[in-house]
């Protein structure tokens, strides 16, 4: 960017491509002390590489922090602690991403998808098991049937009293 920090930046950033909006968002944000952090596609707009370089600096300066990360980009969300695959607006699947990959579901076909399967953490990929989980995506899996059926039975019992 010409000028560098002393760049001209236009009210909005109209003068700024999505991707440069987007770093400096980062960047305010990696400024800004906060517990916790949300990244809604924070990273969609840049190339993989920068994608990369920002995940592993973001998880280094908010080692401590919550990090709450909006993605397409499997990659981005790749090392994450857990994810949530959300299914048609409904919570498909939960856990770590080596129990989502051993229960061969959404999140292992989008993995399997983008060829990201040797590059799960804790996984060992083609044999299709994890170090580290008891059984497959028991608990995890279980979680989010357990939450299905708490919310079916508060709706039956809406309609119930009504």
């Amino acid at each position: 960017m010409t000028g560098q920090l002393e760049a001209h930046v236009n009210e909005g950033g109209s003068n700024l491509s999505q991707g440069q909006r987007q770093l400096i968002s980062i960047a305010r944000a990696l400024l800004t002390p906060s517990n916790i952090l949300v990244l809604d596609e924070a990273t969609a707009a840049v190339d993989v590489e920068t994608d990369a370089f920002l995940q592993t600096r973001m998880k280094s300066v908010f080692k401590d922090r919550t990090i709450i990360t909006i993605a397409h980009r499997i990659n981005t969300i790749l090392d994450s602690d857990r994810i949530v695959v959300l299914d048609h607006g409904e919570v498909g699947e939960f856990g770590s991403p080596a129990e989502l990959c051993d229960s061969g579901g959404l999140f292992y076909k989008l993995v399997k998808e983008s060829g990201l399967e040797n590059s799960v953490p804790g996984w060992n990929g083609a044999d299709g098991s994890s170090s580290g989980t008891k059984e497959g995506n028991g608990g995890a899996s279980g979680k989010v049937e357990e939450i299905k059926e708490e919310r079916e039975k508060e709706q039956k019992g809406d309609k119930g009293s009504a």
